[in-house]
């Protein structure tokens, strides 16, 4: 079938060669066959020939971003973003890319404009509480995780989240609380195990510790800097 359609845009670019929705079209076939070089190639001939043409735009973010190519994706999405502001998954994105790369500021820009858009997307409360907590600002990461948890009780990583930002500003109790909730949810994450036994070896609950460290161990061997990691 994409062969076939890929025949007839070649046909309709054959008479019209400015055709930008031919190009984009014929681009998502290639894309279909796993053909994402050619993919992309079309798709910038498509916003060369017309920059509004947010599909394609959006659709160059998203190759970039399978490549791990962010700094490429984003000025594709922040295209996409201005032709469609109420388009929730490109914003969605964009602001994944912004706070891969550190750019914390930008990512909480666009987890407000995705929360006017939905204000029910738990997981764009999530990003902000990721963001905000990424900024040094515990307060305000711990009510969006908060957020966050209120729209969807079972989210994965919210709890954890919520206990470490807890433990950043020695509140221990409510630590313990909410990565025992996320322990629940999730018994295999190394990172809730070792985050709530770093709680417990700060109490001088040396016994709880050491049982924590294991199973975190016993999961992850390397468990120790991915939470140091989230700590940051």
């Amino acid at each position: 079938m994409n062969d076939e359609a890929i025949n007839e845009y070649k046909k309709a670019l054959a008479i019209a060669a400015d055709n930008a929705d031919a190009h984009y079209g014929m681009g998502v076939c290639y894309g279909n066959k796993g053909e994402n070089d050619i993919k992309a190639a079309e798709c910038r001939k498509a916003v060369d020939l017309n920059p509004g043409h947010f599909d394609a735009q959006r659709s160059l973010g998203m190759i970039y971003i399978g490549k791990g190519s962010y700094d490429e994706a984003i000025p594709y999405l922040e295209k996409a973003t201005a032709i469609n502001p109420n388009h929730l998954e490109a914003h969605c994105f964009l602001e994944a890319c912004y706070s891969i790369k550190g750019r914390y500021d930008d990512a909480i820009a666009e987890c407000k404009k995705i929360v006017a858009i939905n204000p029910k997307d738990a997981g764009a409360h999530y990003e902000f509480g990721i963001a905000y907590a990424r900024k040094g600002m515990q307060d305000k990461a711990i009510e969006e995780f908060k957020q966050t948890i209120a729209i969807d009780p079972r989210h994965p990583f919210a709890y954890y989240y919520l206990g470490l930002n807890y433990a950043k500003k020695n509140m221990d109790n409510e630590a313990i609380v909410e990565l025992k909730k996320s322990i629940a949810i999730d018994p295999n994450d190394a990172r809730a195990h070792y985050a709530l036994g770093m709680v417990y070896q700060r109490k001088g609950r040396a016994d709880d510790a050491a049982a924590e460290f294991r199973k975190a161990a016993d999961r992850d061997k390397d468990v120790e800097k991915k939470v140091l990691q989230d700590m940051e």
